[in-house]
């Protein structure tokens, strides 16, 4: 299996005063955030909606520190990713998000 090529490098945005994402103290980013800002990315990416996102987390990501996402989104919406700090893989991604000019699915 070849190694997947992340078209799209980007600082992981978390918006630590919002109330979905943000509802206790931590060290860490809690994971609801973590899957928030992807989300928004794949949509700023181009996808019109995430149908479809699995994560695996191998660690905990530290707030105070930049944490990295990585991201492939292919034209047909399927996309895979990961999101690093310091050198480490701590989330692995994968998904379907509808892709521009598909037609809503029910």
């Amino acid at each position: 299996m070849a190694a997947t090529e992340y078209v799209h490098v980007f600082p992981l945005a978390i918006e630590p005063h919002d109330p979905l994402v943000s509802d206790h103290e931590s060290d860490h980013v809690p994971a609801m955030a973590v899957i928030v800002s992807i989300e928004q990315a794949l949509i700023a990416f181009g996808a019109l909606r995430v149908d479809a996102l699995s994560a695996t987390f191998a660690s905990y990501i530290n707030k105070d520190e930049q944490a990295l996402c990585r991201l492939n989104l292919q034209p047909d919406g399927a996309f895979v990713g990961v999101v690093e700090q310091r050198g480490t893989v701590r989330v692995t991604f994968e998904g379907r998000a509808a892709a521009p000019g598909e037609m809503m699915r029910a």
